[in-house]
């Protein structure tokens, strides 16, 4: 009978021990994703920044220095609403 008490005891030891495991890779795999999710949206404001940093020319007109270029303007059109949705999106955290 104690025997078999123990194998009990040893295979709910090993349980809890594969719960608590499971657990501690479950929250380092949420840190990770918080972590990249943290770096995701700085470089997002950082890209939005460049984007929308204006200069003054010489004869003094305003421009945009950097610029992002597509023959398809469809597909610019696009490009502008996401990053309408990625500057409002940083910006709300």
């Amino acid at each position: 009978m104690a025997e078999k008490k123990i194998k009990f005891d040893e295979a709910r030891e090993l349980s809890i021990q594969a719960l608590l495991d499971a657990e501690n890779a479950r929250s380092s795999s949420l840190d990770t994703v918080i972590d990249e999710d943290l770096q995701l949206r700085s470089l997002c404001r950082e890209l939005t920044g460049y984007l929308n940093e204006v200069e003054i020319s010489d004869n003094g007109t305003e421009f945009y220095p950097t610029t992002i270029q597509s023959c398809r303007c469809m597909t610019l059109e696009r490009i502008g609403e996401i990053l309408s949705e990625i500057k409002s999106i940083c910006n709300e955290n």
